[in-house]
């Protein structure tokens, strides 16, 4: 009986619904049930009375889809901030300069590849030319024209920047013979989501932005330069997958030649087809390098983005026209059919492992659970070395036949890292207690050493702590160097050169009179405090210390930080 109530009561609703839903509106009128979104912004802009609220109100669930089955709009209201109209003059400015960096990162990158995967090509080519020139004529014969021209025209730097990205494609499709032009784009959620936010407020959500002539120029420019990175990147995408394939027949073909007895005969050949596959994985690398980079989102670029992400009509809009909705042909993008499913067999989706996961954490006992959550963060360790081993291989077909090095793919800047410490002196005859502020900056040659250059300022605290006195005690330059021995312990050594008088003496500083030198070697433990701060702590033995004025202690203890 209650069932029956139910259904009963459910059929009146929808009837109701539908009865609202077909009642002929005003011309111009707004319906009663969703008010703001058929109507949507003013054409030139925010009104006035505007309420500075950026939350999407939604009705119950059960109207909503009652609703829906009846043909009728979803009961959306959204009141767009006035903050919208203020951010994209910084965001776009931010947006632009990361494009062009990403620009030029992926040019220099390209070329660097082509000039040096070609002079190694060309290498091939003569030395299996000397032994064997039928297999060279086989291996080579195609690639025998791009090799005599590539090199030449790359080692000339092209004067006009605007023309770069297109003498470079041609230089790609060049190399590559024109048999990876239809390839398929390579997909970057960052970059597809960037330019449909741009897509559409210059289209169909303009409203909600100044319709002023900077602003909107701006903004056109912004979509025309995400539109050009958009392109290079799948140049580089065909760059890297040709250089792939590339290695890999010239590796199977010349690992046949070896295997019918002549090893010794091609062995000379391993050198050249180990620095092609060097070449091909960390071209791979610095590409992956460049997405993440630019994916860090600055501060108004992610408002901008957050505020119109809020936009129900932009959600609909990355339904049609976002890269991962054509890619899974999904309802509304022109590619399925209406009304039709889209084929996602095989596919695994979230709720699917959700489901999994309580279903088998629910018939396990404490002790289960506790292995279930050792085994995940074992999971999570192991794959965090993986990728840190091999962070370009992105597939089977991509790992190298070599220990790579992880740094080779990074920027000068990503090599960096920022730090200082701080030294504690007590007081001697006619000195006071000294603190030693140091700043650093070390540049990463290895994963497991660096090398850097500081500056200190020597403070003074006074002779005791009831006469507390701040003084200015001197100054110091340092070098340094640092190697890891096991862990997370390192060897340091460095040399400094440090000016201990209250009163700077221009000439003394100059011809370095005045300066006391150090000689330190010691031990440094380094510890972790959150995912982008390290701790450090430092034993150092200074040789010098009998050769200073007064005498200052033989060992220094040092703390400090680095990031």
């Amino acid at each position: 009986m209650k069932t029956l109530f139910t259904i009963l009561l459910l059929t009146a609703t929808l009837t109701l619904r539908a009865q609202v839903a077909d009642t002929p509106q005003p011309s111009g009128a707004v319906p009663a049930d969703n008010p703001g979104l058929n109507a949507g912004p003013p054409a030139g802009g925010l009104s006035s009375n505007t309420p500075p609220s950026t939350d999407i109100q939604q009705s119950d669930p059960s109207a909503s889809a009652g609703l829906q089955r009846s043909g009728g709009p979803l009961p959306f209201t959204f009141n767009p901030s006035p903050a919208l109209q203020q951010l994209p003059t910084r965001a776009l400015t931010q947006i632009n300069a990361k494009t062009a960096k990403l620009q030029r990162r992926l040019n220099r990158a390209s070329e660097k590849a082509l000039r040096r995967f070609s002079r190694t090509q060309a290498k091939l080519y003569d030395k299996l030319s000397r032994v064997d020139s039928l297999a060279a004529n086989n291996l080579f014969t195609k690639e025998a024209d791009k090799l005599s021209q590539l090199p030449g025209s790359l080692e000339g730097k092209l004067a006009a920047r605007t023309g770069k990205a297109g003498a470079l494609a041609s230089k790609i499709n060049q190399f590559t013979g024109g048999q990876l032009k239809n390839t398929a784009h390579s997909y970057f959620p960052y970059l597809d989501t960037l330019k449909n936010a741009l897509g559409f407020l210059r289209g169909k959500g303009k409203g909600y932005l100044s319709q002023a002539k900077d602003v909107q120029s701006q903004l056109q420019g912004s979509l025309d330069r995400v539109q050009t990175a958009r392109q290079q990147l799948d140049q580089a995408a065909r760059l890297q997958t040709y250089l792939q394939q590339r290695q890999q027949q010239l590796l199977d073909q010349l690992g046949n030649l070896s295997s019918l007895g002549n090893s010794s005969r091609y062995g000379f050949l391993q050198k050249d087809l180990l620095r092609l596959n060097k070449e091909a994985y960390y071209y791979a690398a610095r590409l992956k390098n460049y997405k993440e980079l630019f994916s860090d989102k600055q501060k108004a670029e992610a408002e901008a983005l957050a505020l119109v992400q809020k936009i129900p009509a932009f959600r609909d809009f990355m339904k049609k026209h976002s890269a991962l909705a054509g890619l899974f042909n999904l309802p509304g993008t022109g590619l399925t059919p209406t009304g039709a499913t889209p084929d996602l067999t095989g596919l695994q989706t979230r709720e699917m492992v959700a489901r999994e996961l309580q279903q088998r954490l629910a018939t396990a006992d404490a002790g289960g659970r506790r292995q279930i959550s050792q085994q995940m963060q074992q999971a999570r360790e192991k794959l965090r070395d993986l990728k840190n081993k091999f962070p370009g291989g992105g597939s089977t077909a991509e790992m190298p036949n070599f220990q790579p090095k992880e740094l080779k793919s990074k920027t000068f800047f990503q090599r960096l890292a920022f730090g200082g410490n701080l030294q504690f002196a007590k007081s001697t005859s006619g000195y006071p207690t000294t603190s030693d502020l140091a700043g650093q900056v070390a540049y990463k040659f290895s994963k497991n050493g660096s090398a850097g250059v500081g500056a200190s300022f020597k403070l003074g605290w006074g002779s005791s702590i009831q006469k507390i006195h701040f003084t200015a005690q001197g100054a110091g330059l340092r070098s340094f160097l640092d190697y890891k021995l096991k862990g997370t312990f390192y060897v340091n050594g460095g040399a400094e050169l440090n000016y201990l008088k209250t009163q700077p003496d221009v000439p003394a500083l100059k011809s370095l009179n005045g300066w006391t030198g150090s000689a330190l070697i010691g031990l440094e433990k380094k510890y972790r405090v959150s995912s982008k701060l390290k701790g450090t702590l430092m034993l150092l033995y200074d040789f010098l210390h009998n050769q200073h004025t007064p005498v200052t202690p033989p060992v220094l203890f040092r703390m400090g930080y680095e990031f």
